[in-house]
């Protein structure tokens, strides 16, 4: 069998250093929702030609209106804590 942990010293496998590490907990939850939507904007369409010498620029405005629904899953969060009491 190989060298396992040739990365990490001897020392920091002493019962003394051992005994320092202490464990932290981090709460978090996961959150699934489903939400409603309506959303409107402005499409704009614009094309330009010449004819003979003149240029013509031409720009159709409209309006853009959509509904809807989305699902969002598995959002990650975490309570906003101290780290001192962490």
């Amino acid at each position: 069998m190989g060298k396992t942990r040739r990365f990490v010293p001897k020392a920091f496998y002493s019962a003394s250093q051992l005994e320092k590490i202490v464990g932290l907990y981090l709460p978090y939850w996961l959150a699934d929702t489903t939400a409603a939507i309506d959303i409107a904007g402005k499409g704009i369409n614009s094309r330009t030609w010449i004819t003979g010498n003149v240029e013509y620029h031409e720009m159709k405005e409209y309006e853009i209106e959509r509904q809807g629904s989305i699902d969002v899953n598995h959002v990650a969060n975490r309570p906003a804590i101290r780290s001192s009491d962490a």
